[in-house]
């Protein structure tokens, strides 16, 4: 690992439920390190550390490192946390939605201009109109969308919409405040990816939408189509829906379910061997499968999508991680 990674500061950022949570520390190098409880007083507070280049410590402010623990401004009753690389969305027990730290694609939720693009301390998520957006039980933060899970079990995201992982079957429009997802109103569960999303519904089955370039979906569509409403997670035969699931994970290109049985399905991008399929590095798979079932794209048609994949531009700044009661490797994602 070069020095130019290992001298970048993490950034962490934990809530108290209990009044101690016992968090991880962790190298630049992105290795775990030492466990290092930390007290803290007060429930429902967060507290935050690391590098600031987006306001994404919350503390109001300007641009720097810290090396110990401090508030989130302004917040004393979250109940969940959930943190991409560049913004924060805390849940707060009543069930508001707040939010901070980079706002370039309106991930925030609050349809507030800022000449910086950087919320340096917490601010509601607000619907057209100005309303605050409340009644959410869950909340789930992308790399540069968000989404919430609402008490009745529909569904609201905004930010970044340009693979469609708003799930608003509109066009494509960035959407600095909440809009629903089409087609979900019975979600028990959440998660974003980088540029996908996902939902696990109460019979168990799943859900996804957004940028498709790697499989992702896991529909069994040809790669690269981006879906902009929810589309049914299928098994190899493309028809039969993965079901049984009770719970699921989106990675930067890559999603996950954990099945009532206890087996774990993955699909989407293998470049790094994050499918755990046994099988060779780079084998993405369109659909679920487990020791190397799926659908698989040539080399051919990997390159030439790799060559059409077009990048959105990333924030310059620190990198950092978050954790949330346990450590969380934040890397930015690579391409191949």
């Amino acid at each position: 690992m070069s020095s130019r990674w290992t001298a970048l500061a993490s950034f962490f950022l934990v809530v108290c439920t209990l009044g101690i949570v016992g968090v991880f520390s962790s190298a630049g190098s992105g290795s775990a390190g030492t466990p290092a409880p930390q007290a803290l007083s007060v429930p429902g507070v967060g507290r935050s550390w690391g590098g600031d280049t987006f306001g994404q410590l919350g503390n109001d402010e300007t641009e720097g490192t810290r090396s110990a623990p401090v508030p989130v401004a302004g917040l004393t009753s979250i109940a969940q946390i959930s943190a991409s690389q560049y913004h924060t969305l805390a849940l707060l027990s009543n069930g508001d939605v707040w939010s901070w730290g980079y706002d370039g694609q309106g991930q925030l939720g609050n349809d507030n201009v800022i000449a910086s693009e950087n919320q340096r301390t917490p601010a509601p998520a607000t619907l057209p109109g100005g309303a605050p957006l409340t009644g959410v039980k869950a909340v789930s933060a992308g790399e540069f969308h968000s989404l919430a899970l609402m008490d009745g079990g529909s569904m609201m995201a905004w930010g970044n919409d340009i693979s469609g992982q708003l799930g608003d079957g509109g066009s494509n429009t960035d959407q600095p405040q909440p809009v629903p997802v089409s087609d979900i109103t019975d979600a028990v569960a959440i998660s974003a990816g980088d540029g996908h999303s996902l939902a696990l519904l109460t019979n168990g089955e799943v859900r996804a939408w957004g940028d498709d370039l790697f499989g992702q979906l896991g529909n069994s569509s040809a790669f690269d189509d981006d879906e902009d409403t929810p589309v049914a997670v299928v098994l190899a035969d493309n028809t039969t829906p993965l079901t049984g699931v009770k719970a699921i994970a989106g990675g930067s290109e890559h999603s996950l379910a954990l099945l009532n049985n206890g087996r774990v399905h993955a699909w989407g991008a293998d470049t790094g061997g994050e499918l755990g399929n046994s099988v060779p590095f780079n084998d993405n798979q369109a659909n679920p499968g487990a020791g190397g079932e799926g659908q698989r794209r040539s080399p051919q048609r990997r390159r030439r999508d790799r060559r059409r994949h077009e990048k959105l531009p990333r924030p310059h700044g620190r990198r950092h991680r978050q954790v949330v009661g346990k450590r969380h490797n934040g890397r930015r994602r690579q391409r191949r």
